[in-house]
């Protein structure tokens, strides 16, 4: 990819970069840091600009020279919702002509946590800002009398006091809000009472207790066997594993497809390795400029590594409210992930070798 041309339009900073014909645009407002995304193809430019342009190199001159200020006939301005507006005006004789068009970019999802140390930045940098202008103020009033000198300082103390308040609140709502996102809270964990599903599309694979929360392995094969009923839709619901018998890896999670023989590569499922701690799943991504919706493979890498294996307890905290996966390992946190909100998820197992066994506890 070339290297990005920045433009500085009102408050954005606009980032232009193009690689195989296709234009990318990226606009930061400086006050708020929201930014605004964009990908153009050839295609598509001449369409867009009203055939002002028709190729990447010929708009992003466009856009640079209206930047510029250096042509009082052209003009761009990005407004509050990512709205690129370019517009050219000339005459023609007595008569006058203008020309525009728009592009409108795409504002990027921010991080929850993310946001609140953005916030607690702005608050920072707005008090500071206020507290500049005070001691700039304070340098012109101290030649005038001790008294007003001494108001003035003191203002700037109890403003110092209240910054430093709110900077102690905000610090302590982003460690709260990481702390939630790390580990569920114990209290509102509901155990499941569930069993190993003997009608599934994969019970040929598997002898059940008569319980149906023993099962063993009767194929050599990562067949996945889901838990029923599936997982509400609203709160913190714990599936707890002991591992029995493991002569291979094993594999646990949730999905939303389970008449498949292996789930580990389709969309919507997540799955939690023994062999190393991973959390390897598939989610939505954002839709593209053609609003096609594609689906992306994450992979979180443990806390702490594996392998894991017999007569440990494997547990799966599954929160819907909050939409992430949290796996233990004798009651040990390992690894989590973010997961989208599904109305289908069910808990499964998946084994490895003939004669493995696991138990739902």
């Amino acid at each position: 990819m070339e290297e990005a041309n920045k433009l500085q339009i009102q408050d954005f900073l606009l980032s232009i970069t193009s690689q195989h014909s296709i234009l990318h645009l990226e606009a930061k407002e400086r006050s708020s840091g929201r930014i605004f995304t964009v990908s153009i193809d050839n295609d598509a430019i001449t369409q867009i600009t009203n055939g002002l342009f028709d190729s990447a190199e010929s708009l992003i001159q466009g856009l640079e020279e209206a930047a510029s200020g250096s042509f009082p006939e052209l003009k761009i301005t990005i407004d509050s919702q990512g709205t690129l507006t370019y517009t050219m005006a000339f005459c023609v004789g007595t008569r006058k002509r203008e020309d525009s068009f728009r592009i409108n970019l795409i504002e990027k999802e921010a991080n929850p946590v993310q946001n609140s140390n953005n916030a607690m930045d702005k608050w920072k940098e707005t008090y500071e800002i206020k507290v500049n202008s005070l001691e700039e103020n304070l340098q012109v009033f101290k030649g005038k009398t001790e008294e007003r000198f001494n108001k003035l300082e003191d203002m700037i103390l109890q403003m110092e006091q209240k910054m430093n308040q709110r900077f102690n609140v905000l610090e302590k709502l982003c460690e709260v809000r990481n702390s939630q996102v790390a580990n569920p809270q114990k209290e509102g964990l509901r155990k499941t009472v569930a069993c190993f599903n003997d009608l599934s599309f994969n019970k040929s694979s598997y002898d059940f207790s008569s319980d149906k929360t023993t099962v063993t392995l009767k194929v050599k094969d990562f067949t996945c066997l889901e838990v029923v009923p599936q997982i509400p839709q609203t709160g913190q619901h714990a599936y707890s594993f002991r591992i029995n018998k493991k002569t291979s890896s094993m594999l646990f999670g949730i999905t939303t497809e389970t008449k498949k023989k292996k789930w580990s590569s389709d969309a919507g499922s997540f799955l939690f390795v023994t062999e190393n701690g991973q959390i390897i799943g598939y989610s939505p991504k954002q839709p593209s400029v053609n609003h096609f919706l594609n689906q992306v493979m994450t992979i979180n890498k443990p806390d702490v590594s594996g392998p894991f294996g017999q007569d440990q307890i494997v547990q799966m905290v599954v929160d819907m409210d909050k939409e992430i996966l949290t796996v233990f390992v004798d009651e040990k946190r390992v690894n989590s992930c973010r997961i989208p909100f599904s109305e289908s998820y069910f808990a499964y197992a998946s084994l490895g070798g003939i004669g493995d066994s696991v138990t739902l506890i």
